[in-house]
């Protein structure tokens, strides 16, 4: 049986492989931004601020919050 995406108000919303292989190697980037800022090699500020946190926050509101499903 095929990955369902994920449920949404009963509707299976799938993305694309392509797009999923970047959305989790984004996931990586920022995983590994947050154990510099839980180590203490970078600031709060500069987290905040970062081009890849910026992007997956972009990428997760635009299939999550913003979904119409």
């Amino acid at each position: 049986m095929s990955d369902p995406g994920i449920e949404r108000h009963g509707w299976n919303v799938y993305f694309h492989p392509v797009f999923d292989e970047q959305f989790e190697q984004q996931l990586l980037i920022v995983e590994a931004l947050e154990r510099k800022l839980l180590e203490g090699t970078m600031s709060s500020a500069d987290y905040k601020t970062h081009v890849d946190v910026k992007l997956l926050d972009t990428l997760v509101e635009l299939t999550d919050r913003d979904s119409p499903f």
